[in-house]
């Protein structure tokens, strides 16, 4: 054949260079001890990095968002943004480095959600943050709290929640609750352990109005009583004799008796008003803010106490898990009843084993497959150096993990098995380049791959930094996606890195050390290699040079007849590129007219579902109780739902989104679905089984009730898949929009679970002060404003400390006497002059409409209105269908109201605008680096043509297996982008090495093309059959497995008839 006329060549006259004894190669060639003494510590220093590496579900972000919370009690929302969102806004608004501001004021409660640009330094920011809220805070009214910065993080979502049930009551329930919080909390790695669905004891001191006035007696003049006797403070030392004795007061009460016993004030000459003659002293149940019931085993729900843990930062998830289950096996031996009942209701660490299981199963057949492959086609002697070097590489990428605090999660997996390619590819690249030197049997094996290493360093090194750039360029995406995936690149930067090391360094020692430093590739190894090397010579020689299975050579012919076809003449290559363009265009346009769908993140099945019950504002706790009951029947007769909790007066972000907190009120309930895991013995996918819940909840009849039901998301964290806000000031123009715009968005194809942000609330009582009365009566507005507050909520007037707890002391009215507005105006209060006057005389109240809450963005007011995406769309598709409604309607909004994209769409399309900034700079620093390579613009323009044809049979492949075009399958086109620049390079270098070597122009195209088609081909196989476990895994793995499937098996052969064609028509002979 003729093309190894020309490969030989080059070989034939191929000379030793006597200076490369001397270069750094011949150093690492002939310390192969130091290499041996080097490999070792990267497998010890590998394996203990491995060990320690943190199990994670996803990687941990620091997502650079902080929250500021102030309490006002009381304070309607209106209050709450004019008198506190309002003025910490405009102090925090000074920070240069704001990305987002958000706010949201509710009663007696005001939230700012503060968003800082990506990559800015931490303690800045936190320092600057904490500045402006604390010259906000001197504005701010008094009985305001001060605010509370905090950090929004990913990891503040519970790891793992169970609950706790007995035959006890809720104070005993809940003390040995608290016993299990506090030996969590004493853990290393946990940061909190939260508690909801019980009663926190207090004592209530409950006011006899009656007795009050009968004893001219003032819940003010009761409540100094309470503070002043509870007391405890040192006086000084006294010398008395010999000694120094401590003198101290301590008048501290601890029990029901010891209060009643508190004198008030004296009757006359002779009597004593005590506590007990004007009140009645109980230790209650403090007011309940939120219930839990759970369900395991389709049982009916039971009450119980819900714990859930969350960790630090950085702290292994199984490990934390595994751990706290020791602790309360612990803690049942000696603190714990047996009969009390802890039932595990949600873990992330079974999750997470589970993925790691699996994935380390898929990473093993992937090993397997691809190691299969090389022994099918390669020579033994050649397939064991990458059997070799591979898991060195990986073991060096978990050192620099674990020294940059990378955990290990699927994304870090991922760019592992990612990876794998190039580590094949790097060493095929040496080991096929040192057989084919030593087959000429004019070198040692030292001397051969001493000129291997001479002729491909340049080469290897500048494919490993475009790889490096394309890859290197996406740690700079910015905003939380940018950081979500910032472990991908890095991780695959790092294996690339390690990858040029070992293929310049440990892959050279390995063939030494295999086939000898001094020997020659010659039929009689007896007389050839020195006597110490002949017995290691003859076993390798047999057992090492088994021949392979199949051969390439038939597709190496085929290759080689149709590429002669092609270069045969100009008009046919023409003809050719020509036809591929077309088929190009073609494959580009399948996104542009739909029939290749687009998302951000694809549904996964996932072992969650959450139902979000909301009901008209202002319900009370029992009542949404009983109701919740009716919603929690959906679930019977579900046999592949495991267990459930519900937590009322409580309601949380979700899944993915759960960085975005909660919100505690009477109306809302949650409830968590765990499925049985699908490992196990579930069939249907979660979304099957949260469309039926869904179809159940419309059936339900329960007046103002709003039921949302939510399939949990795998990915970076995400909101509603829809969300158009308004911003305005005046409510009853934007009610008015939401509206209009409520019945667009529920025509909209696939839209799910349509809501606003604008809540139905009922009428609060407005208490109006006269006040003239208020005069003539000697009394002020605060005076009466505290008395009302302590007549109808009660007020913390002192703490009793027993032991390590701390029980609240609350004064209040009998609640018999504050039932109604008419009974409460009948209240008398004590002036300055001592007189009682009624209430009702300086008062008068007034129905007033409000609103449950209001919401801010950087400073102006928006409401919203969100949906949801079922299985046939996505985030993408609905904002389009918007778009073209609204459009169509005509519709307009009045002047100084404006549209703003929400949360997730905005961040879709900063993070896809941000990779494409990133491909674009990595595209720049790749022709530098070929042209420095080639020292020609027009060979390193050929070499990126093949990039962008990669995509057509990937989009087409995709459309025809009706996979979604989503923001994973984006990472998907770089690594095959790198991979498919890696081969032009290669090609392009071996034509100019061709060329300089005295081989003709066009037999130096020639040769190049069929010496690279063995390798291409082989790199092409080993990496699709690594890929093919990830086919057939969850939707997200097999999106991005067939994208790159498709995209090798079409673009390995594309760019091998691309590159000739167009090298010949551009570069001149």
């Amino acid at each position: 054949m003729k093309h190894k006329a020309t490969e030989w060549k080059y070989l034939r006259e191929l000379q030793f260079d006597k200076d490369l004894n001397k270069s750094g190669f011949g150093f690492w060639t002939d310390k192969l001890r130091v290499v041996s003494l080097m490999t070792i510590m990267i497998v010890v220093g590998g394996v203990i990095s491995l060990m320690s590496l943190p199990l994670e579900s996803q990687p941990e972000v620091v997502l650079g968002i902080w929250a500021v919370t102030t309490t006002m009690p009381g304070a309607s929302p209106e209050t709450m943004e004019d008198l506190v969102t309002k003025k910490l806004e405009k102090e925090i608004s000074k920070i240069k480095w704001i990305d987002k501001m958000t706010s949201t004021s509710r009663n007696s409660l005001s939230s700012i959600v503060v968003q800082f640009k990506a990559w800015e330094n931490v303690d800045n920011v936190i320092r600057s943050l904490k500045d402006s809220v604390d010259t906000a805070k001197k504005e701010l009214p008094t009985d305001a709290t001060d605010p509370i910065v905090k950090e929004i993080s990913i990891s503040d979502s519970p790891f793992w929640t169970f609950t706790v049930a007995g035959n006890y009551d809720w104070f005993k329930l809940r003390k040995y609750a608290t016993t299990i919080k506090d030996e969590l909390e004493w853990m290393d790695g946990v940061s909190e352990a939260r508690i909801s669905g019980w009663s926190e004891e207090e004592f209530e001191v409950a006011y006899d109005p009656k007795k009050l006035e009968q004893l001219w007696i003032t819940p003010n003049d009761a409540d100094n009583a309470l503070k002043s006797n509870n007391v405890s403070f040192p006086i000084w030392n006294i010398d008395i004799d010999n000694y120094k004795h401590i003198l101290s007061v301590d008048t501290r009460y601890y029990g029901i008796g010891e209060i009643e016993e508190i004198i008030v004030s004296k009757s006359g000459e002779t009597g004593i008003i005590k506590i007990k003659d004007i009140a009645k002293v109980s230790l209650v149940a403090k007011k309940r803010t939120s219930l839990a019931r759970t369900s395991v085993g389709w049982k009916k729900s039971e009450e119980a106490i819900t714990v859930s843990v969350i960790k630090k930062s950085g702290w292994s998830i199984v490990d934390l898990y595994e751990n706290g289950l020791k602790k309360m096996e612990e803690l049942k031996w000696k603190d714990i009843p047996d009969d009390i009942t802890i039932q595990t209701t949600y873990s992330m660490a079974d999750r997470i084993k589970l993925d790691i299981n699996w994935l380390t199963h898929d990473f093993m057949i992937t090993i397997f497959l691809v190691l299969a492959v090389l022994f099918t086609f390669l020579w033994l002697r050649l397939s064991l150096i990458p059997t070799i070097t591979i898991p060195i590489v990986f073991l060096f990428s978990f050192i620099f993990m674990k020294t940059f605090g990378l955990t290990l999660n699927f994304l870090s997996l991922f760019a592992l098995v990612l990876s794998l390619w190039l580590l094949v590819d790097d060493a095929v690249l040496i080991v096929e380049a040192f057989h084919k030197y030593q087959l000429t049997g004019k070198f040692t094996n030292r001397e051969a791959i001493l000129l291997v290493l001479r002729d491909y360093k340049w080469v290897d090194t500048s494919t490993t930094l475009v790889i490096v750039c394309f890859f290197a360029s996406m740690m700079f995406m910015t905003g939380i996606i940018g950081k979500f995936l910032f472990s991908l690149p890095f991780v695959i930067t790092i294996v690339l890195l390690g990858s040029l090391l070992s293929s310049l360094t440990i892959v050279p020692a390995a063939i030494l050390l295999i086939s000898g430093k001094d020997c020659k590739k010659l039929p009689n190894w007896e007389k050839d290699c020195p006597e110490k090397m002949w017995f290691f010579a003859k076993i390798f020689d047999k057992i090492l040079n088994i021949k392979p299975l199949l051969s390439l050579n038939p597709l190496i012919s085929i290759y080689e007849k149709w590429l002669k076809y092609v270069l045969f003449t100009k008009k046919r290559m023409i003809i050719f590129l020509v036809w591929i363009f077309l088929l190009f265009f073609i494959a580009l346009s399948l996104p542009v007219t739909g029939l290749l769908k687009s998302e951000f993140f694809p549904a996964t099945d996932e072992d969650l579902i959450g139902i979000d019950i909301e009901w008209e504002a202002g319900q009370r706790l029992e009542v949404t109780s009983e109701q919740a009951e009716i919603v929690e029947k959906i679930m019977e007769w579900e046999k592949e739902i495991d267990s459930y909790s519900t937590v009322i007066g409580w309601q949380t972000a979700f899944g993915n989104s759960a960085l975005w907190g909660s919100v505690s009120s009477d109306h809302l309930a949650w409830i968590t679905v765990n499925l049985v895991k699908k490992e196990y013995w579930r069939q249907e996918k979660s979304w099957d089984i949260a469309a039926r819940l869904r179809a159940k909840s419309e059936k339900i009849k329960i007046p103002w009730v709003k039921i949302t039901v939510k399939e949990a998301k795998s990915g970076p964290p995400t909101w509603a898949d829809l969300e158009i806000q308004i911003s305005g000031e005046d409510f009853t123009t934007l009610d008015k929009i939401l509206a209009d715009l409520k019945p667009i968005v529920s025509s909209l194809p696939g839209a799910l679970n349509i809501s606003t942000s604008r809540q139905a609330v009922p009428f609060e009582y407005l208490i109006e002060f006269d006040n003239n009365k208020l005069a003539l009566n000697n009394l002020t507005v605060p005076q009466v404003a505290a008395f009302l507050r302590e007549a109808v909520d009660g007020v913390e007037t002192t703490k009793i400390f027993r032991w390590a707890d701390e029980i609240v002391v609350r004064t209040r009215m009998m609640q018999d006497s504050v039932k109604t507005m008419n009974e409460i105006k009948n209240l008398k209060i004590k002036n300055s002059k001592w007189q009682l006057v009624f209430l009702g005389d300086v008062i008068n109240e007034r129905l007033n409409k409000t609103v449950s809450s209001i919401s801010r963005i950087d400073q102006k007011r928006i409401v919203s209105i969100m949906a949801w995406a079922d299985k046939s769309t996505n985030s993408t598709q609905l904002l389009a269908d918007f778009n073209k409604e609204i459009a169509k309607k005509w519709y307009e909004l009045p002047k100084w109201y404006e549209f703003i994209v929400g949360w997730s769409n905005e961040e879709n399309a900063k993070s896809i605008q941000s990779l494409m900034i990133a491909m674009l700079f990595g595209l720049v620093w790749v022709l530098m680096i070929m042209v420095l390579q080639f020292n020609s613009y027009k060979e390193a323009l050929i070499s990126v043509i093949p990039i962008p044809l990669a995509l057509i049979w990937v989009f087409i492949g995709m459309t025809l297996t009706g996979q979604s075009l989503s923001f994973p399958t984006l990472i998907w086109f770089v690594a095959l982008f790198w991979m498919v620049s890696n081969h032009s390079i290669y090609l392009i270098d071996k034509i100019k090495l061709n060329r300089s070597a005295g081989v003709e122009f066009e037999d130096s195209i020639h040769d190049a093309c069929v010496t690279r088609f063995e390798p291409v081909l082989l790199t092409s196989l080993t990496t699709i059959m690594g890929f093919v476990p990830l086919a057939f895994t969850t939707s997200i793995w097999a999106s991005l497995a067939q994208a790159l499937v498709f995209g090798l098996m079409t673009a390995g052969i594309l760019k091998m008839f691309v590159v000739p064609v167009c090298y010949k028509l551009i570069i001149k002979r």
